[in-house]
């Protein structure tokens, strides 16, 4: 899910881009004394600080770094690989961070940072090394162990990631409420408890947290994929209405909500969701698929068949086209009975 990422991007100390502002002011971004005052910002300062800033940094250091002292060298490699990540260069970054923990191997953050990248690039076990060096250095740094809680949930280790969740309240159980909430609604779905799961996401949706609240995007999400287990309409629509409205593209929740729709018979408002889920991607099969089917809901039979025929005709070894082709026709003779019997 994508919102381990958007966690790990915002789980940072808070601190003020006033004072990066500040920083600036008056001062050409070529100017050594300007790079002093920015080579000052710890790892986490430097992940609240916007990124044009710190690209303007790096492209203003010279190549060779050696008049940089022991210290700002450090800051400059984790400066890089705070903007490779936020590009998406998550090789790139581990590097950096790499360079950076070899010269400083007791900074509980930078291995928290070098966790996230080996998280990205699937490498697990690496990632959940770090994350357990960082609690070790520092076992009142939260980051790391939620973190760690993703990792698990990733990996469907329900056991560890229950225990981490646990363990991580223990210490803190109200500055990241919204994300512990979050991760234990992810945990009770992987369980296919799906009333936990959504009294987990409503907690989350209410809940605070220091360094910023999970989206709610991403809880209404878990509502709907837990109303779809459940095979609760009228969940899915309230659910998947939500994240439709902040993205109105989202095909998952567009393909949920018209699965809810004909569960609780709304066969022409599920027509109407067919037709968005086939514009967002004409070309998609499955979209297609939906399609026809709303057409055949709402007695369109003929038009459903031609567009059958049509996808027949372009994947002739389609398993999906054929089967509703067949549905189609099987409906079309029954209406022909039914005709004939009223004659």
């Amino acid at each position: 899910m994508c919102v381990y990422r958007f966690f790990i991007l915002l789980c940072v100390v808070a601190f003020s881009t006033e004072q990066v502002a500040s920083a600036l002011a008056g001062e050409p971004i070529s100017s050594v004394v300007l790079k002093k005052r920015m080579l000052k910002l710890s790892p986490l300062e430097a992940l609240k600080t916007p990124s044009h800033f710190l690209s303007e940094l790096l492209s203003s250091i010279d190549h060779s770094e050696d008049r940089f002292t022991d210290s700002e060298q450090i800051r400059i490699a984790s400066i890089r690989g705070i903007v490779s990540y936020r590009n998406d260069n998550f090789s790139d970054a581990e590097g950096y961070f790499t360079k950076a923990i070899d010269a400083s191997p007791n900074d509980s953050v930078l291995l928290w940072l070098r966790a996230l990248c080996r998280s990205a690039t699937n490498e697990y076990a690496a990632a959940e090394n770090d994350c357990k060096r960082s609690i070790a250095l520092d076992g009142r740094f939260i980051p790391p162990r939620l973190t760690l809680v993703a990792l698990y949930l990733k990996a469907s280790q329900l056991t560890s990631a229950s225990t981490a969740l646990l363990e991580t309240e223990e210490i803190d159980a109200k500055s990241e409420a919204s994300y512990l909430n979050y991760f234990k609604a992810v945990l009770a779905f992987k369980q296919k408890d799906w009333e936990a799961t959504k009294d987990f996401a409503n907690l989350a949706l209410t809940s605070l947290s220091t360094y910023q609240v999970v989206p709610a995007k991403a809880l209404w999400q878990m509502r709907m994929r837990a109303g779809l287990a459940k095979k609760d309409g009228s969940e899915v629509i309230l659910a998947s209405e939500r994240v439709i409205a902040e993205s109105p593209d989202d095909t998952e929740a567009l393909f949920a909500l018209w699965k809810a729709l004909r569960i609780e018979g709304k066969m022409i408002y599920a027509q109407g969701v067919s037709e968005k889920l086939y514009t967002v991607n004409p070309n998609d099969e499955k979209h297609v698929a939906c399609r026809m089917v709303s057409m055949g809901d709402v007695g369109q039979i003929n038009a459903a068949e031609m567009i059958a025929e049509d996808m027949l005709k372009k994947n002739p070894q389609g398993k999906l086209p054929l089967e509703i082709l067949q549905k189609i026709r099987m409906a079309k003779n029954n209406m022909s009975d039914d005709s004939s019997l009223s004659r």
